[in-house]
């Protein structure tokens, strides 16, 4: 590990780098960054000093778009019900 990274849980570097989590873990695992996994059983990645930006990209309004505000929480359950019976059908 160099200078040139910094040590920070995938959460934060998601933030910093102004992605998803799960895209932090692709990249580090694609790019070889090093991990450590320290005693509070949080993974710290290396990120490479050079790829956060000074002003991150907000995320939080694309995630929150994905999910419809208009449909009551019990209807949502019922949709759900709904699919995974649909889904078992099919695998059958």
């Amino acid at each position: 590990m160099s200078d040139d990274t910094q040590m920070m849980t995938y959460a934060d570097a998601a933030k910093k780098l102004g992605i998803k989590v799960d895209s932090v873990r692709r990249r580090a695992r694609n790019r070889g960054w090093h991990r450590i996994r320290g005693n509070d059983g949080l993974t710290l990645v290396a990120v490479p000093v050079s790829l956060i930006p000074d002003n991150p990209k907000d995320i939080s309004e694309d995630i929150n778009r994905d999910v419809r505000r208009d449909i009551p929480d019990n209807d949502l359950a019922i949709a759900n019900a709904v699919l995974e019976t649909e889904n078992r059908m099919l695998r059958d």
